[in-house]
This record gives C-alpha cells, structure tokens and sequence, in this order.
C-alpha cells in the first residue's frame, strides 16, 4: 500500500476514466484495493466490477476551510477516506489486461448547490489503487497507481450530485484521446477498508403514464423513492432525451419542485431541479446517471425512448420488520417511515432528505434510531455513521457538528449535538457492543465538557458563535418552547446515560462526577422552569411537560397529569420533531397508551392521517406539508409501534436482547395488531386480537432466551418458539 500514489485528472473534466495496462501470464487469481475522490466506478477488461454505487461511502474526506460555510465553523476533525477491496479474478485472462477506474465528483467536489456554504473538498478528481494477482507458474503481480496512467473522458459530460447529470453516447462512439494523469500528494486523511454495506439498485418498478403536455410525458412511479430513471434508447444521433423529477403536480399538471428543493438555487442561478440529459449515438443505448440520485414519485420525460424503468436505490439494508393492524393510519405510518428511512440511507448516512439538502443530521439521525434498528439490519450502517459523528467531533474544544460528516447545517446543542452520546448508547443497548462504548467514550467525555463550558449557572445556553442553537424544530405552529430548557434536558439525560456507561466501562469516579453534575443541572432546570403554582414546566408549551418527565423532573406527577390533560383536549401534535417523540415516549411508558394512540391517529391537522389523506407515501417534514416531503425524523415513533403497542422490550440494564420482556399496551380502539423484528437474540413476533373483554395473543420468541410476558397485572414465562393463549382485556 506504501508504494501506491493518488493520481488525478484536470478539473475540466467531470467523469475521466483512468486506464492502466498490465500483462499475466494464465492469471489463477486477484484482488484489488481501490477507491477515488468524490465516487469511482471500477472495470477490468472493459466489465464493471460489482455492482456497488456512489463508493467510496462519504467521510470528512480531508482538510477544508469550514470558515466559508453558512454557519461558519473554525473546528478542527478528523479526515478518514475508504477503500473498498474486491476479488477480480473472474475478470482476468491472459496476455493484455486493461484496468479502468471511472471518476465522478460526488460529494468531493460539489459546488452547484450552496445554501449550506461552500463546501467542496477539492477541485481535481482523484483515484488510488493497489492490485495484486496470482499467476499459474506461482508469481504474483502487483499493479499499483503510480502516475504512468492515462486518461480519457467518459460519455458523461456533466454530473452534480444535487443537479443530475448529461451523457452524450457520441462520446464513446468517438476514438479514446487518452492524456498522462498526474500524482498529487496523499490526503491528509486516514485511508482504512469500507466496511459498510455499499449503495445498490434494490429493486426495480415499471412507472405509470400520468398525463401528457405538448410532447412531454409525466410518469407516476407510484410511490416517492430514492433512485434513478434507466431509459433505452437508440435513433438519430445527437437527438436529446430530457427528464426532470418532482414529488407533487401544479393544478395545471406541471411538476411542483417546492418539496424537492426547487425553492433554491444553484450556484449559477438555475433553481435547484432534479434533472438529466441523454444524448442519443448512432445505436441503441442504456442510459441511466452514475453519480446522481434523484429523490421523486413523478417525472417528465421530453424526447422520443424505447424502454423506461425506475431504479430504488439506497444502501444495501435489509427490511427485518413487519408490522399490520386494523388502524390504516398505524399501517400508513409503518410503512411510510420504513419507505423514508430507506430513501434517506445513502452512503451509510441517514441523511434528512434524499434530495433537497441530503445530509447526515444528528437530530434527525439519533431522534429516529430506535426506529430504524427495530425496523432494519442497521448494525453495519450506524456503525459507520457513529464513526462519522466522532470523526466531526472538534478535537480541542469537543463541539460536534450538526451533519455527520460535516457538512454544515443550523442544529442545537442537543437534539443535534447529544447524538454523540444517545447513538452509540443505543447502538450499545440494542446490539450489544460493548467496543462501541470504549471507542466513543473519550469523545462523549468531551462532549459533556463542552457543553458545561457553554453553560451558565447549569442551563446550556450557547454553541458556536454565528451559528445555531436550536432548541425544538419544524413544529406546526412557531416554536415557543424554550432552546435552552430543551438543550438542558438532553444534557441531564445525557449526563444519566453517562453514569451508566461510565459504570458499565468501569470508570467509576468518572460515574460519580456525572451524578454530582445531573444534580447541579436537574437543579438549575427547575430553578429556571418549573411554576410550583401549576406544577408545570416552561408554561406547559408544545410538550414542555413531557422533557420534565422524560428526564424524571417529575417527582409529584402534576406536570404528567397537566401534560395528559392537555393533549387530550388538544388532540394533535404542537411539538417539534424532538418534543413529539419524547411526547409519544413518555405517554406510552406512563400508561396512557390510548392517548398515544389517540394522537398518532388523529384526524385533525398535527398528525399523521393529514400526511395519509394527501396521498403521501414518505414522511413530511412538516404535518402540514410545507417542506420536503420526505424527512423520517417525524418517524421516530414507530418504534412505539414494536417496544409498547406491541411490547418488545428487555428488561432494564440489560442489552443485545438476551433476555426479552413482552409488555403489550394495547390501545382500546386497536383491536388487532402484528408485527416482527429480527433482533441480535433472534427474530421476535407478537399478534393479538381484542374484543374489548378478551385479548387473543400470539407471541414467538427464539430458543435459548429467557421471555416473560406480562399484561393486566399478570405475567406468564414464555416458551421458545410459538406460544398461543388468551388473556382478559381489563385484568
């Protein structure tokens, strides 16, 4: 590896193809490890190895000046770069081989959209790579990039992440002019194997004809995704084939790019549109953009084609949830929030959108975590993205940024920042890796320091300066809860979750110094918000009650019983993203399932039927729709969906699910549900039926784990495998 060199191409290019020749002698086998800067695509012996897409996965690639962002930033991180390895032996053959690395810009060298600043890591797209192959007579070959290259351009002619790409097939129709590539020094990065599942095409649907106007088609694909469109087509050479791609229509049938990002605008002031160029050659031809995603559920197509198809893509996560009930707005959101998270899981980031701003937000990242690791096999992905948090962690003063990789964005000290915390220790208590913790807990340590230093008198009241310190965001009506309170309140659950882990490391006067401290801040909370008259907190606004709960503020249970009274006379959510998880949290662990369900299943405005009745098949960013139209962070409860309508639990201090807990609230107006998980003990299913006087239960769990379930007062040991009986409702 010490002996191989980056090599690039010049910045006028946007897609070069780098060809290395190399001779064997009746090849037995090889394996390369490779990568390149923003994406690259690999071929030997003019076929694509794997079938990965947008590799390597994104870091914070290495060195830039931060201070040109939107929200200036003077933070110092860490730079990782991935390599993927693959097996090429199948590819090879004797005599003459050719070795082609393809290059696009990708994250590395984004500069069209920039409304979070500028955040390019460079200018010249790069590439490295290391091969070794075995031979018949015994010698191996070792072919490493070393400057003696040579480059060509590629049939795409455009490519941006966030714009789309132009390919031209007269490209590849033309004779190769190949250039030298040069060496560039190495990134001052740590350059380590990709260990994450890769993007890939997932699945493939046949889109619907919508309408038409004037010579343009709009297609339906049926449900908003995360991909591309592959078009087929041959004809008169130079002939264009446009598309463009939106998540709603005008009334007048034209596409509404608002959801999408077409508020904003490039760089060069096109507005921010989804799009792609073909441009036909002398022959039939596939085409479908390399390096861009698009995220949609309709589209315009302008030019005359043989074949379409849509392509979902996202990293390689597989589905390990199910989840039925007689609510359709439960079912709606199940599905709805698998669909979002899917979307929104590129490059091993759970980004907040798929299109629009496509970053990885701690907020939305951590708030949805439960969720996501119920739902599907996150264990390689939030791994990854847990390295990525430290990785943005300021290495001096402990400030971790609001995306993950940095990537600029406005956030809060702890919805956003408390993720380095809250994510590995979920991570933990889910999986059961305990390596985890050890690596993350330097970093938590400083985290905890940097909030105290921006704290006064307790109360966490500043981040970086010009920058954000949110509290709550994206609420139906403006945010009045104070940022403060909640930034307070996620540092003394962050301090609770740090005496336990500190415990469980065995750092134990470390423990002891974070219990001193949740004290001094639980303290200075009530000082400030808490009103003896009402017993409230923060005047009781947009879920205020239910953050006093959460972190056990509530010792006399008055701000439980105001909280309760409140949102069963207002019957929808005024809280934020943040408040309304903790909202659903704290209901459904204190009793009142029912007012939980009654909430998540409102018709009013401020809940998930408004969503299902606009034909949404993603998540809103907003309950009224105002924004994206595919955000999974107002998806964090249906982990409430598994852990308590349907009870899937494990005892207290326990993790990895080695012993299993099966404490079902059932709503009275749910009379059935299903649904299974697979956890790191096993997969896991619970069913039930209700007249209103006697529940029906199914319930499996896997051999070897001990299980109870527990329901009206009684509690029943559960065999392994499948277990049926019958309970009365009201015990």
């Amino acid at each position: 590896m010490e002996n191989a060199k980056w090599i690039s191409c010049p910045p006028e290019c946007d897609s070069p193809v780098i060809r290395r020749l190399f001779n064997l002698s009746a090849p037995t086998g090889g394996s390369i490890r490779i990568t390149g800067l923003g994406f690259f695509t690999l071929f030997i012996n003019g076929k694509r190895v794997g079938g990965d897409l947008f590799t390597p996965a994104l870091t914070d690639y290495e060195p830039r000046d931060m201070s040109r962002w939107s929200y200036p930033l003077f933070d110092i991180t860490t730079h990782r770069i991935l390599y993927l390895r693959y097996d090429v032996g199948d590819f090879l053959q004797d005599g003459e081989n050719v070795l082609e690395v393809q290059l696009g810009p990708g994250w590395y060298r984004q500069n069209e959209r920039l409304a979070e600043g500028r955040m390019s890591f460079g200018s010249e797209l790069k590439a490295w790579f290391d091969a070794e192959f075995s031979q018949s007579d015994g010698n191996t070959v070792r072919v490493f990039s070393d400057g003696t290259e040579q480059w060509r351009a590629s049939s795409i002619v455009y490519s941006n992440l966030f714009a789309g790409e132009v390919i031209d097939a007269r490209v590849s129709e033309m004779e190769a002019v190949y250039s030298p590539v040069k060496t560039v020094p190495a990134p001052d990065a740590i350059l380590e194997e990709q260990t994450c599942p890769s993007d890939r095409v997932i699945r493939t649907i046949v889109p619907v004809l919508h309408h038409t106007l004037g010579s343009r088609r709009f297609y339906d694909a049926g449900e908003s995704i995360s991909g591309r469109v592959r078009v087929t087509a041959g004809g008169e050479p130079g002939r264009k084939i446009t598309l463009r791609f939106a998540d709603e229509f005008y009334p007048d049938g034209e596409l509404n790019f608002d959801s999408t990002g077409g508020r904003s605008r490039f760089a060069d002031g096109r507005y921010q549109i989804q799009s792609d160029t073909f441009i036909c050659g002398s022959g039939k031809t596939v085409f479908a953009p390399e390096y861009a995603w698009h995220a949609f559920r309709y589209f315009e197509i302008e030019g005359e084609f043989d074949e379409l198809a849509v392509e979902v893509i996202h990293t390689d996560v597989p589905v390990i949830s199910s989840f039925d009930s007689s609510s359709p707005i439960l079912n709606w959101l199940y599905d709805a929030y698998v669909r979002t998270q899917l979307d929104n899981l590129h490059n091993c980031i759970p980004s907040d959108c798929p299109h629009r701003e496509r970053l990885g937000y701690t907020g939305d990242g951590q708030l949805a975590a439960k969720a996501a690791m119920f739902a599907l096999d996150m264990r390689g992905a939030y791994r990854k993205w847990i390295r990525d948090i430290l990785d943005c962690q300021d290495v001096i003063s402990g400030h971790v940024q609001h995306t993950a990789p940095a990537m600029g964005g406005g956030g809060g000290p702890g919805g956003w920042g408390c993720a380095v915390v809250i994510v590995p220790d979920e991570y933990f208590r889910h999986y059961g890796d305990r390596e985890i913790l050890e690596e993350c807990y330097p970093h938590m340590v400083r985290w905890i320091a940097y909030l105290k230093s921006h704290s006064v008198s307790g109360l966490v009241v500043r981040e970086e300066e010009r920058g954000w310190c949110l509290g709550d965001w994206a609420s139906l009506h403006p945010l009045h809860i104070p940022a403060a309170y909640v930034n307070s309140c996620f540092l003394l659950d962050s301090l609770y979750r740090m005496v336990r882990i500190a415990r469980e490391l065995g750092h134990s006067e470390d423990s002891r110094n974070f219990a001193e401290y949740a004290k001094l801040v639980r303290k200075a909370i009530v000082s400030e918000y808490f009103d003896a008259a009402t017993g409230s907190y923060a005047g009781g606004v947009q879920g205020a009650d239910a953050y006093a709960v959460w972190v056990g503020l509530d010792e006399d249970g008055r701000a439980f019983k105001n909280l309760v009274d409140k949102y069963r006379r207002l019957d929808y959510f005024d809280t934020g993203f943040i408040g309304t998880e903790i909202l659903v949290n704290v209901l459904t662990g204190s009793g009142e399932a029912n007012l939980a369900y009654q909430l998540m299943t409102s018709e009013k405005l401020g809940s998930y039927a408004y969503m299902k009745e606009h034909g949404a098949t993603t998540i809103w960013e907003d309950f009224d729709g105002r924004e994206s139209h595919n955000h999974p962070m107002y998806g964090s409860p249906v982990r409430h969906l598994f852990d308590a309508f349907l009870g899937i639990r494990q005892p207290e201090g326990e993790n990895a699910y080695r012993r299993l807990v099966i404490a079902p609230q059932i709503p009275d107006r749910l009379s059935f549900a299903s649904g299974s998980t697979v956890l790191p003990c096993g997969p896991v299913s619970v069913s039930f039926s209700q007249d209103g006087k006697t529940v029906s239960f199914r319930v499996s769990v896997p051999d070897g784990v001990p299980a109870e379930f527990t329901f009206g007062g009684k509690t029943l040991t559960l065999l392994p495998g499948e277990n049926s009986f019958s309970m009365d409702f009201k015990a």
